[in-house]
């Protein structure tokens, strides 16, 4: 018992770390984000708007300052300013081309 890990404990077949890189590919769709709803979704706008240096918080409601937030970003990115997360806002906010 000096603290050491014992290397013959460990089963034959256990890696001692991760073998395999996992790639999960982006989604193809984001769905349409706006005023009054919550969740996970809502939440991830709300990071993505913080990322974009909004000083908003991620509280997964969205509410008038993330709708406030949102319409600076598609004002940003010469978008119709409707407060309303679409494709091309999604675009917008992740800094990638969405077909």
């Amino acid at each position: 018992a000096t603290g050491a890990y014992d290397e013959s404990l460990a089963l034959p077949t256990l890696p001692f770390w991760d073998t395999h890189l996992v790639v999960t590919p982006p989604p193809t769709t984001f769905p349409v984000v706006r005023f009054g709803e919550v969740g996970l979704w809502v939440r991830k706008v709300q990071a993505l708007l913080v990322a974009n240096f909004a000083v908003i918080n991620i509280d997964g409601d969205f509410g008038p300052i993330t709708e406030g937030a949102v319409k600076a970003e598609q004002r940003q990115a010469n978008l119709p300013q409707s407060g309303i997360v679409d494709m091309a806002t999604w675009s917008s906010l992740l800094g990638v081309k969405l077909s």
